[in-house]
């Protein structure tokens, strides 16, 4: 999906739909995004840098992905 098609998306729900992979770097241009929930799923990888553009994000919410990690 291209996520950078829905520039004024605001909140994102991912949550708890057994999703696996890595997350897509496109959901970075998502410049609106306030809400960015992936919590209960199987994603894999890091978190893109990408979603470092979020300049209004107030939530971010990603705990149980057992194979999921932030770079430091």
């Amino acid at each position: 999906m291209e996520f950078g098609l829905f520039k004024n998306l605001k909140v994102l729900d991912f949550s708890d739909n057994s999703l696996s992979g890595q997350i897509p770097y496109t959901l970075g241009n998502l410049s609106k995004l306030t809400h960015l929930d992936l919590s209960d799923n199987k994603f894999t990888g890091y978190i893109p840098p990408s979603l470092g553009n979020y300049n209004n994000l107030t939530l971010f919410v990603a705990h149980t992905n057992p194979k999921f990690a932030c770079r430091h």
